[in-house]
């Protein structure tokens, strides 16, 4: 397959899992039959499986050994069975994308269903339900994203690195069910299409529209896996805002307008039916304001969890590596950092900053336990981007 078709299979796919989940949160009633979830998989077959050992060999053994290991085991991890599986489970069983509408156990009945729907997908192509398919949906959405981003690296030294950020950043979050590794690999593509200008893409499709097209459907995505993913999508606005307030692109404004259209939608429905109100009531009664300010303890457990992880160990040292690579580079020790690698740093500060917010909300609640030990699996897209960005730059010929 050339590059030309890569490129091209990559943002068509996108678009269609798009617009399939799009056009079945229209008409809920009944799931989409199973023989158009089929024609992704295709699709997905193509991308891996053509010039195999000629184009991205690393990467696509990689997806391989995934996809080996995820098809051995059921899935562990609590949020993935208890809310992404169960609404897919609930999807399966009652042939209705709005299953969780009967608010039933009055636990997690707001969350995004993107993920959800599409392992109820799976249970629907295979005509039955089981523990093991299902929670892959994640991961085959996902897909074509890792392939896309490993095409970026401009030697096969950095798709190896890159390929090492796949396993011991999204590890087994990768093939768990949950929404943290492709909220991780999204967050890089999103990044990517705004704040790198000079992005090349070898296809057939006009640039910009390409461009525009694919962060569409990237933000669609984005927005619709997890609770925090909209105000996720605000960080970057205003790192977008800030980094770009002299030339700023009305277009990209535009496209996130329209990609907020399904889960605004998605959320009114919750809120006709009195759903969404559960987080709302606690955080307006449940919070203790003085134990969460005067708690020092827990505070000091949050940044414990936040600092003293794999993860963020891992995004230190590349980001220790590249300071020492320009410091030592610049023989007036005077580092000049790129914009691209400032406005990776804004994200990943809002967003870790984000996260000990919200963990700090929950201080004295019974959830802020579970939540402690969760934030590395929490902070993990934060942590992929700017590895991710760093390594960019560490691999880059320019000055910067």
């Amino acid at each position: 397959m050339n590059v030309i078709n890569k490129y091209n299979i990559i943002l068509y796919s996108q678009i269609y899992i798009v617009a399939i989940y799009c056009f079945n949160l229209l008409f809920p009633d009944a799931l989409f039959h199973s023989f158009f979830f089929l024609i992704y998989l295709i699709a997905l077959f193509y991308l891996v499986f053509n010039n195999f050992f000629s184009e991205l060999t690393v990467t696509k053994t990689i997806i391989l050994i995934f996809l080996f290991i995820g098809l051995s085991s059921p899935t562990t991890a609590w949020d993935a069975r208890s809310v992404w599986m169960f609404h897919g489970k609930r999807m399966f069983f009652e042939n209705n994308v709005l299953a969780q509408l009967d608010d039933y156990g009055k636990l997690n009945n707001d969350y995004p269903i993107f993920v959800s729907y599409y392992a109820s997908q799976i249970a629907n192509l295979l005509g039955e339900w089981n523990e093991i398919l299902p929670k892959l949906s994640p991961f085959l959405i996902s897909l074509p994203i890792l392939i896309f981003l490993s095409s970026l690296a401009k030697s096969r030294k950095q798709e190896l690195i890159i390929c090492f950020l796949y396993l011991f950043i999204l590890d087994k979050k990768m093939i768990m069910g949950e929404c943290d590794a492709v909220l991780s690999l999204y967050l890089v593509l999103i990044f990517t299409l705004i704040f790198n200008p000079d992005l090349k893409l070898n296809s057939n499709i006009n640039k910009s529209l390409y461009k525009q097209l694919f962060l569409l459907s990237a933000l669609v995505i984005f927005s619709n896996l997890k609770t925090i993913s909209p105000l996720i999508v605000i960080i970057i606005l205003i790192v977008y805002i800030y980094s770009n307030y002299k030339n700023l692109d009305n277009k990209i404004f535009f496209l996130i307008f329209i990609s907020m259209l399904p889960i605004a939608y998605y959320k009114y429905i919750l809120f006709f039916y009195e759903i969404e109100k559960h987080l709302l009531e606690f955080l307006l009664t449940q919070n203790n304001i003085t134990l969460i300010l005067t708690d020092f303890s827990s505070h000091m457990k949050i940044l414990n969890k936040i600092l003293f992880n794999k993860e963020m160990f891992i995004t230190l040292i590349f980001v220790s590596i590249y300071f020492s690579k320009k410091f030592f580079k610049n023989k007036s020790n005077k580092m000049s950092l790129s914009k691209n690698f400032l406005e990776a740093a804004y994200i990943f500060v809002l967003f870790v900053g984000l996260i000990y917010f919200i963990t700090a909300i929950f201080i004295g609640h019974q959830f802020y336990d579970q939540l402690l030990l969760q934030i590395p699996r929490y902070i993990a897209p934060a942590c992929f981007l700017m590895t991710f960005e760093t390594v960019n730059h560490l691999f880059r010929k320019s000055k910067n």
